[in-house]
């Protein structure tokens, strides 16, 4: 990034499940100086966070709070306000295009949680060449749904070296036959 941006990192869905062990990952291993956010829907729940994280970890920098509600002006400005934005909002397929595109267009690095394999492929037919040319890096399926394939990919590789004494160059997970027809609004 060219330009200091206000914060380094915003977690999107800081009050779901996911999005809640997201911020404390932040809180436990991130350095003391980060300048982050929580981002939501709901203020009251982000405002409870974040007194509660406040008087846990006395040490950190004090986090913002980013009210977020789905639509795409507010996601917009959402995503100029910072340089990685990590969400955990889904499911993808209904909300996560807008989120995506929005980090594309303005150059915001994006992670994501989701496990949706045919929102993924149609992403990166969608906004690949865009990120590239942009220098945004997208990282898709950083949750549990993804940890099957994560396995069973490492599985086979261990399995190549350790009793075939081969190694695996480039490991491609790939699904054959897939149906999927999305709604052409959502894409």
């Amino acid at each position: 990034m060219s330009t200091l941006r206000e914060f380094d990192l915003i977690v999107f869905g800081a009050t779901g499940y996911t999005g809640k062990l997201t911020a404390e990952a932040v809180l436990n291993q991130a350095p003391t100086s980060l300048r982050w956010a929580i981002a939501g829907r709901s203020e009251a729940k982000l405002q409870a966070l974040k007194e509660k994280w406040v008087k846990e970890f006395p040490d950190r920098r004090e986090m913002g709070v980013v009210i977020c509600d789905l639509s795409p002006d507010i996601i917009n400005a959402m995503t100029k306000r910072t340089t990685l934005l990590i969400t955990t909002v889904g499911p993808f397929l209904r909300y996560g295009t807008p989120v995506l595109e929005s980090c594309v267009n303005n150059g915001t690095h994006y992670i994501d949680s989701t496990g949706e394999y045919p929102w993924v492929k149609a992403m990166v037919e969608r906004f690949h060449d865009a990120a590239k040319e942009k220098g945004v890096i997208v990282v898709p399926q950083c949750g549990f749904d993804s940890v099957p394939a994560d396995l069973c990919t490492w599985k086979l590789v261990k399995t190549l070296r350790d009793e075939l004494g081969t190694g695996a160059g480039k490991t491609t997970f790939a699904l054959h036959n897939l149906s999927f027809s999305p709604p052409p609004i959502l894409l």
